[in-house]
């Protein structure tokens, strides 16, 4: 059996006992580095001040009498005003992001590193008295990186299933979605207000987008200075208000998750030692 020399140091560096481990123990060792668990759990959806926006202008437009296309010019302004402002910020929190993603990416990099010198230290040291035993695969450097679990489409068109992403990877997704909303809001609200001559659509875009500026976790992180806890932890929860009035908790009727695997254990001296023993009198 090919086995590995583990030199143990003392505080002053100076080697003080050797023991030999069983090379298929410690090649199927998990890799070691600070692995964080992802989240699976989204956190119950709050109702803001934004999922009112539309039923209070509804109401007020119905009570108060007022004739928007008096104020069109005005309702126009104020509608680029704010569709702009909110390219702009999310321009500024794209290149937050990304200057964030690289430096990650650069953390994930250098643990990968480590993780590959530390283990082929380990394999100097193996002997060759034997034909050496199936080397361990490098795991991905996706591994190196904090991940969290979100409700995502694979394709346009299907049903929202549990995926896996990295922060980074998270991040642009949530700009991308939020782009693509942005787009077609603007195509929307050009069909009901130029094709069908539709004010109030504008009016309510503008108070529930100016609503959004203080509500989007994005903002609150990137431009705020905000920690990503509490509700702004990912994956965050959906501005959708019917989702807010419905809880927005994990579905009662949904299966149990499976249990966590149990982590892997090294294999100690006193383990290796009976490991060998046992070995030796299936022998005799």
């Amino acid at each position: 059996m090919v086995e590995i020399e583990e030199v143990g140091e003392d505080v002053g560096g100076d080697a003080v006992a050797s023991t030999s481990k069983p090379a298929a123990a410690v090649i199927g060792v998990q890799a070691d580095h600070a692995a964080v668990a992802p989240p699976t759990a989204r956190a119950r959806r709050k109702l803001k001040p934004s999922n009112f926006c539309t039923i209070g202008i509804m109401l007020f437009m119905r009570f108060s009498k007022i004739d928007l296309d008096k104020h069109v010019q005005l309702l126009r302004i104020g509608f680029c005003a704010v569709i702009l402002i909110q390219f702009m910020l999310f321009k500024a929190v794209r290149q937050k992001v990304e200057i964030q993603n690289a430096a990650r990416k650069l953390a994930a990099e250098k643990a990968e590193d480590r993780w590959k010198a530390k283990h082929e230290e380990g394999g100097r040291r193996v002997s060759r008295k034997k034909a050496p035993s199936k080397k361990a695969s490098a795991p991905d450097r996706k591994s190196f990186e904090e991940t969290v679990v979100a409700k995502k489409s694979p394709d346009w068109g299907e049903d929202e299933v549990d995926t896996e992403m990295t922060l980074c990877e998270y991040d642009i997704w949530q700009l991308d979605q939020r782009r693509n909303n942005q787009l077609f809001v603007l195509a929307l609200m050009a069909f009901l207000h130029l094709k069908l001559k539709y004010t109030t659509p504008l009016l309510m875009n503008v108070a529930t987008t100016s609503c959004s500026f203080f509500e989007d976790p994005m903002i609150a992180i990137f431009l705020r200075g905000k920690e990503a806890v509490g509700d702004l932890a990912r994956p965050w929860a959906s501005s959708d208000p019917l989702d807010a009035l419905g809880g927005g908790g994990p579905d009662p009727m949904a299966e149990p998750p499976a249990p966590p695997a149990p982590p892997a254990v090294k294999s100690g001296p006193a383990q290796a030692s009976n490991a060998s023993g046992s070995g030796s009198k299936k022998k005799n």
